[in-house]
């Protein structure tokens, strides 16, 4: 398939739309729900007098959960078809979603959160690997820093609406809410259908005969190697940043939970949003002068954006605080859109969702799973500030490990 040229339907028709703005949708409800947990750590910690270990085991569980079954998932994703996972996905999701919040001991909690996390694992590689096969490549970066919008949109309304309703009606709403919601998102899944060429693609057998060796030689050379190990240790930066932010602004600068969650919420919708579509713009436009163009934008937001984020943690004055707390985030949120595309290009398109999934597995085994956690056992021994510091030190590292990766992707390209 030609991917400088559009292919099936025309890009801005309406059912492109549709998906575009449905898979949007519930990414961001996926995100949401995920930063809920943040926001209300200090509801949930009163009520069953939890340690910092603890919520961090909640946090880990369901990162575990979600990394472990994208593989599985894209691989019925690329050999059933996308909608038929996302179909399932959806459904199971905002079931196991508004369980979380029925739970009446720690444990159950802790079961319907690793559950709701599976769920979650099986949606991001098939809708990746849906909006992929629709758009072209001189368009993808800008449609994935699109549908990242929901990710940075849900995370941010997490942080606002999770401490808002967890303090006027309890936490446990501030789950069944989005749950009920993501049933009803489920529904409207059901009419989405799958791609011209993906169906061509399912019909005749394509991802067979391009056999998953393939798949692996693409992703394990030392380029897009080198790149998903930069992308672990920025997701360890990014996950340990959101999930104790909201705490760190209520014990550190003395704010309600409905005040820290709303704050950073209101910090984070605008520089996310910022930093996600400027580095999909950007990668996009530097990609006809080089092609590791994804790489270097990925590697320089980390690097820009590590200073700002230290400058955050150690300062005690406010307003130094949220203009630093704005630019660490917009700079460390630019890495992910790149990377995304970057995947989806080295990898052959009928295995896109497994591509996919084979990052997510790398990303969030290595970097995301564990980040809530390592942070919550270095607070209960040195104290959030300290602790805080260990992402910071992850993002200095993931910029140089995407830079190598853009330097050995020019050297291939070059032979």
């Amino acid at each position: 398939m030609n991917e400088d040229v559009p292919t099936g339907q025309p890009i801005l028709s309406r059912q492109v739309t549709y998906a575009l703005g449905l898979l949007t949708m519930l990414h961001l409800l996926g995100h949401l729900d995920r930063r809920i947990l943040a926001a209300v750590f200090p509801l949930i910690q009163d009520e069953w007098c939890l340690s910092d270990v603890q919520l961090g085991l909640v946090a880990t569980s369901y990162a575990l959960a979600r990394s472990l079954a994208t593989l599985p998932a894209s691989w019925l994703a690329d050999r059933r078809g996308r909608v038929w996972v996302l179909r399932l996905a959806s459904t199971s999701w905002g079931v196991l979603g508004t369980l979380s919040g029925l739970a009446g001991h720690f444990w159950q909690f802790l079961l319907a959160r690793t559950g709701t996390g599976l769920a979650d694992g099986a949606n991001g590689p098939a809708d990746i690997a849906f909006l992929s096969d629709l758009f072209p490549k001189k368009w993808r970066g800008r449609a994935l820093s699109l549908y990242s919008l929901g990710m940075y949109g849900g995370s941010a309304l997490g942080f606002i609406v999770g401490g808002s309703i967890g303090e006027r009606w309890g936490w446990r709403w501030a789950f069944i809410a989005p749950g009920l919601l993501g049933c009803l998102c489920a529904a409207f899944i059901a009419r989405l259908r799958e791609p011209p060429e993906a169906k061509h693609a399912l019909a005749n057998g394509d991802t067979i005969s391009v056999g998953l060796p393939e798949l692996l030689r693409a992703i394990v050379s030392p380029g897009p190697l080198l790149g998903l190990v930069g992308g672990s240790l920025g997701l360890f930066t990014t996950t340990a940043m959101a999930s104790w932010m909201p705490t760190f602004i209520h014990r550190y600068h003395g704010n309600s939970v409905s005040q820290s969650g709303l704050i950073t919420g209101l910090v984070f919708l605008p520089a996310s949003v910022l930093g996600v579509l400027i580095s999909g713009i950007l990668s996009d436009r530097l990609l006809s002068r080089t092609p590791t163009a994804r790489l270097l934008v990925a590697a320089s937001g980390l690097w820009i954006g590590a200073p700002f984020g230290l400058l955050s943690i150690l300062t005690p004055t406010w307003p130094l605080y949220m203009i630093s707390l704005f630019l660490a985030t917009l700079f460390l949120s630019s890495y992910l859109t790149p990377l995304m595309a970057f995947v989806q290009e080295v990898a052959p398109p009928q295995w896109r969702a497994t591509a996919m999934a084979l990052c997510l597995l790398i990303t969030q085994i290595a970097g995301g799973a564990t980040a809530t956690l390592a942070v919550g056992a270095l607070s209960d021994t040195l104290g959030l500030r300290v602790a805080m510091l260990l992402p910071l030190a992850t993002a200095l590292l993931g910029g140089v490990a995407l830079s190598l990766g853009a330097r050995h992707s020019l050297s291939d390209s070059t032979r």
